[in-house]
């Protein structure tokens, strides 16, 4: 069981970190991503994966493509 906790924990890390990198955030801001996937942990919402992409993708069509903006979005 732990093993399908840990795949699908690494599976959510590397899909948010390759929205990230291929969405124009800043390839190499690794301090950016480590605060992001935080969020994994650190949230309340019941499918922070979901919610996080989300909040990268409304950020990405506005334009704003920095950490701050999607935490703003992650706040609200």
């Amino acid at each position: 069981m732990e093993d399908q906790s840990q795949n699908k924990e690494t599976r959510n890390v590397k899909d948010i970190v390759e929205f990230w990198d291929n969405n124009g955030f800043g390839f190499s801001n690794v301090n950016a991503k480590k605060q992001l996937l935080s969020w994994l942990d650190d949230s309340s919402f019941l499918q922070p994966k979901d919610m996080i992409l989300k909040a990268v993708t409304i950020a990405c069509a506005n334009n704003k493509r920095k950490l701050n903006d999607v935490i703003g979005i992650l706040k609200n």
